[in-house]
């Protein structure tokens, strides 16, 4: 992912890399003046990607300031989104939306976009389905007892994949049909009936 991007760009300056740490930073058995600068300029690099590439939003400012709003706006690629089993995605998922300050008050109001292959529940058939949802969630920096009311900001910062995932997947239905008067197939040939015609269920009368 980002590590393994910036790990190419890092090598096309030419400079020896000796292994890459599990906790995200680079290491050098070389302590030269050239590799220790090269080093905190790839960490910077990494810090200040590293967020926008988890969308871990910092909320601090918001949570202090009444009136403070920030745009929401990208997309969420299908190598990602593999890692939600039993769906097949064939597009990003797209997010808009905005977080603001309303009277003292956190609001996270967003929409996501995307486009699923799925099959049919009655005749089998693989389709692409467009889906659209809107959210509204208020945000918290604490809550005193458990509750689904709220999503609490940990550490006054909170990852927007994650609540996004949770949300589209507990909006998209439960069944799955290309079209509201699908027929089905037959339970003795097998044929799809929505497009040939069979005499099973006649003749076994």
């Amino acid at each position: 992912g980002l590590q393994l991007l910036l790990f190419h760009i890092y090598q096309n300056f030419s400079f020896w890399v000796i292994s890459i740490d599990n906790a995200d930073k680079f290491q050098f058995f070389s302590g030269t003046p050239i590799d220790i600068f090269c080093e905190l300029v790839y960490n910077i690099i990494y810090d200040a990607l590293k967020d926008f590439y988890i969308m871990k939003i910092d909320l601090k400012q918001l949570f202090n300031i009444v009136g403070e709003s920030k745009n929401i706006s990208y997309s969420i690629n299908e190598n990602e989104l593999s890692a939600i089993r039993g769906y097949s995605f064939i597009s990003p998922v797209d997010i808009n939306g905005r977080i603001f300050n309303r009277a003292g008050v956190v609001y996270l109001e967003y929409s996501v976009s995307f486009t699923l292959l799925v099959t049919c529940d009655r005749c089998l058939k693989e389709f692409e389905r467009e889906h659209h949802f809107d959210f509204e969630h208020i945000v918290v920096p604490s809550v005193s007892n458990d509750n689904d009311e709220y999503i609490v900001a940990d550490g006054q910062s909170i990852e927007l994949n994650e609540i996004a995932f949770t949300d589209l997947i507990l909006q998209l239905p439960s069944k799955n049909l290309c079209k509201d008067d699908c027929k089905g197939l037959c339970m003795v040939c097998g044929c799809d009936l929505n497009v040939s015609e069979c005499n099973c269920l006649n003749s076994e009368l």
